[in-house]
């Protein structure tokens, strides 16, 4: 699953379906996508928090935000990822797959197989949204901050949403 997965995401994305542009270094936030032809995807959105008052006058989230954040994406922008190969995974092990039942969950590894093993059915599909697109209504399971470095993801980390 490695190999397949690494190569995978190592592939040059059709220029049709994709943004190809490399990820600027630094954090990137947003929704992971497994494309049909097993190429990893990040669809970029926005985490906004109260410190970013004018951002939330700009999109009138004031009444949008009872848990503190909003994720707002404007439209899906789908751009294909090229791991490292020391890759850092960060979620929470809901099914103890990897963790003790009385662990709280939180799980870092290196394997590949484990975070496709806890991530495959919770993939969303590149199809499903609908158009016109809605930010507001657009929730396709957890989101993620991916560390980038020379072009290469470094680390994807769950955020934890409740």
């Amino acid at each position: 699953m490695l190999l397949i997965l690494t190569a995978s995401c190592n592939q040059a994305a059709p220029d049709d379906e994709y943004d190809n542009s490399v990820l600027a270094d630094g954090t990137h936030f947003g929704y992971i996508a497994i494309a049909e032809d097993g190429t990893l995807l990040l669809n970029e959105a926005e985490w906004i928090t109260f410190e970013q008052v004018e951002r939330i006058e700009e999109l009138q989230l004031q009444d949008k935000m009872p848990d503190g954040y909003f994720i707002y994406d404007e439209e899906p922008n789908l751009y294909p990822l090229t791991l490292s190969p020391n890759v850092t995974y960060t979620f929470y092990d809901y099914d103890h797959q990897f963790v003790d039942n009385d662990a709280d969950g939180k799980y870092t590894t290196k394997s590949a197989d484990e975070f496709m093993a806890f991530y495959a059915d919770r993939a969303y599909q590149t199809d499903w949204y609908e158009e016109p697109f809605d930010p507001y209504h657009w929730a396709p399971y957890e989101p993620f901050w991916l560390d980038v470095k020379d072009g290469q993801v470094t680390s994807i980390t769950l955020q934890l949403v409740l």
